[in-house]
């Protein structure tokens, strides 16, 4: 099972497990979307959280249409009281430890995972939920250098042009999501990260070559045997889909926004690219 996938890219490559058209239907990052009585074109983004700086790219056509827009949308604004607030939801209750789900040798293969491989002390983790320890030894083994992120990218251009900046969600309300993945599969994510990282990294090398190449569709189609994530799935990509779609309609009605969200977010039949379409709206996806 891959839920180190989720660990890696929270909210982004926990990609959808049924229900998704041809992997051609989706070969794009950027679309516009027109229609249902929508008096200026807005434009829907598939992003990758968190990525190696020297991969990170910007098309063109994306920075037209960030000009264009008139206010940014992300699935959480980012802001100090939001940082605050994640790093809160990331924390084990007060009565638990990291140590507490793991035998003595398993413990002893993620405190030497720290020592030799990231070299970090485990004093700062052992109170931190297991899925986000996943997602920082997965980032720090398999990215290394500098990161770059699409979303403080984004926020950064807004900010520079005085254009407003929403969340479609807060922190704790992510994480509620987030939460729903079994603490079994939690842990089973962390010893993968800590016993095979060389595999999570030659995983997460193909995800980032067909992002760069924008095949959502085969993206999607990557883990769509991993059965036992459904049931998690349902809540971190489809509920929070359907959710967004009343908050995007009512800002679109209003002026043209740019939505940035994790590429997960745009595919398949629960993706907001079909769920906008069955609302009325018309999306094309916009090619260099």
């Amino acid at each position: 099972m891959r839920i180190y996938l989720i660990g890696v890219f929270i909210g982004l490559f926990c990609w959808q497990m049924s229900g998704f058209a041809q992997d051609s239907d989706y070969n794009s990052l950027l679309w516009e979307i027109k229609g249902n009585g929508l008096k200026q074109t807005s434009y829907l983004y598939g992003t990758i959280h968190v990525i190696p700086k020297d991969s990170f790219f910007i098309d063109a056509p994306v920075s037209k249409r960030l000009k264009k827009a008139d206010r940014l949308v992300m699935e959480m604004k980012l802001n100090m009281g939001a940082m605050i607030s994640a790093m809160r939801a990331m924390m084990l209750p007060k009565d638990q430890s990291l140590d507490q789900f793991l035998t003595a040798e398993e413990m002893s293969a993620v405190r030497s995972f720290m020592t030799d491989s990231i070299s970090q002390p485990l004093p700062a983790f052992e109170r931190i939920k297991p899925l986000m320890v996943s997602e920082h030894f997965s980032t720090q083994y398999c990215m290394g250098g500098e990161q770059e992120s699409y979303e403080m990218y984004f926020s950064r251009q807004f900010k520079q042009m005085k254009k407003p900046i929403s969340g479609l969600e807060t922190a704790k309300e992510q994480m509620k999501y987030l939460d729903g993945v079994s603490m079994d599969d939690q842990i089973e994510g962390l010893l993968q990260i800590v016993n095979t990282p060389e595999e999570v990294c030659a995983q997460y090398d193909q995800m980032l070559s067909l992002y760069r190449q924008q095949r959502l569709g085969d993206l999607l189609g990557m883990t769509a045997d991993e059965e036992t994530l459904e049931e998690s799935l349902d809540g971190l990509l489809n509920e929070r889909n359907q959710n967004w779609i009343p908050q995007l309609e009512k800002m679109m009605k209003k002026e043209s926004v740019f939505i940035a969200v994790g590429a997960a977010h745009l595919p398949g039949e629960n993706g907001v690219i079909e769920l906008l379409r069955a609302a009325g709206y018309k999306l094309k996806p916009i090619v260099k």
